[in-house]
């Protein structure tokens, strides 16, 4: 009967170890929130913010609220990109790394208006 006691709280002890393994990386989490501002320093409502794995991949997706700021919670710890955009802005895009329960603010600048080209076709009568 010892050898099986003995077997048992291995096991148990085995068991309690990994889950509080896996709890950890589990809650392994942190918020990353920001501002997007145009190329005059006001910030920019309504423009539409990503968070990309470095493979490129969307992992959340947010517009900024009236006053250009934005939120993700529960972002994983490591190198995320952030991604914004608004209509005639080109794109901005910077990389961030995030670490476990310390939360990140990113300030997003878009630095230039976006290249917009219109035709005008005329037809005779």
């Amino acid at each position: 009967m010892v050898v099986q006691s003995e077997g048992f709280a291995q096991r148990f002890v085995t068991v309690f170890a990994l889950t509080l393994v896996f709890s950890a990386l589990l809650s392994a989490q942190t918020v990353l929130s920001g501002r997007v501002s145009d190329p005059q320093g006001k910030l920019v409502g309504g423009a539409t913010v990503k968070l990309q794995a470095d493979n490129g991949a969307t992992l959340a997706e947010t517009h900024a609220d009236v006053a250009g700021n934005f939120s993700f919670q529960k972002v994983g710890a490591g190198r995320v990109r952030v991604v914004a955009s608004a209509p005639g802005f080109a794109a901005v895009t910077k990389e961030v790394f995030l670490t476990d329960g310390q939360p990140s603010d990113t300030e997003l600048h878009f630095d230039k208006l976006e290249t917009q080209t219109q035709s005008v076709v005329i037809t005779r009568r």
